[in-house]
């Protein structure tokens, strides 16, 4: 979805995207360049260069994640909804390099890679999801005293 200055709202059916390259900041404020280029099903016409600032995937550093079930040795693409759910963000299979889920007996480790052709987010972050303790670490004996 894109929004113009003007208020106009295109969908990935009226606008493609090429080009894409990213910046230091020596060209503009931001770190990615694309041409957005419309469809002939769009009221208008043309392409026009634009800049923006793609997500960083180290910084979700910043953040601390619980764990939602993920069985070890999936894909990332399998538990895009679980990353989604932990992370607030909607990854696609175009965003992310697909991965295998990791246990690391202590964690499940999800190596989020963004692709280099990735519209909204560069770089890369390991989300490490922690295990909840095994019920039977709970109990100190297997007879209830009291019933």
């Amino acid at each position: 979805m894109l929004t113009t200055a003007a208020g106009t709202t295109m969908d990935n059916t009226m606008v493609s995207f090429a080009g894409l390259k990213t910046h230091d900041g020596s060209v503009s404020q931001k770190n990615t360049e694309v041409w957005v280029i419309t469809n002939s099903n769009n009221p208008f016409t043309g392409r026009s260069k634009v800049y923006y600032d793609r997500l960083n995937l180290a910084d979700l550093s910043n953040f601390t994640f619980t764990k939602n079930p993920a069985d070890p040795d999936v894909s990332v693409y399998t538990i895009l909804d679980i990353i989604r759910n932990q992370t607030g963000i909607t990854f696609t299979q175009d965003d992310l390099v697909d991965h295998q889920v990791e246990d690391t007996g202590t964690v499940i480790q999800v190596l989020l890679e963004a692709k280099p052709t990735s519209l909204g987010f560069t770089g890369s972050f390991t989300l490490q999801l922690k295990n909840y303790p095994d019920i039977s670490t709970l109990f100190t004996s297997n007879a209830l005293v009291g019933f």
